[in-house]
């Protein structure tokens, strides 16, 4: 039981890291985009 708490706090962490790549991605193309026009 303690094992699945862990992995279930280590998924909700990998999700929120998951987010937090895609949202920075997503403003760095936008700058890049930006600055090419």
């Amino acid at each position: 039981a303690e094992l699945e708490q862990r992995i279930q706090a280590l998924e909700s962490e990998i999700v929120r890291t998951r987010s937090t790549i895609a949202s920075k991605q997503a403003s760095k193309s936008a700058a890049d985009a930006f600055f090419r026009s």
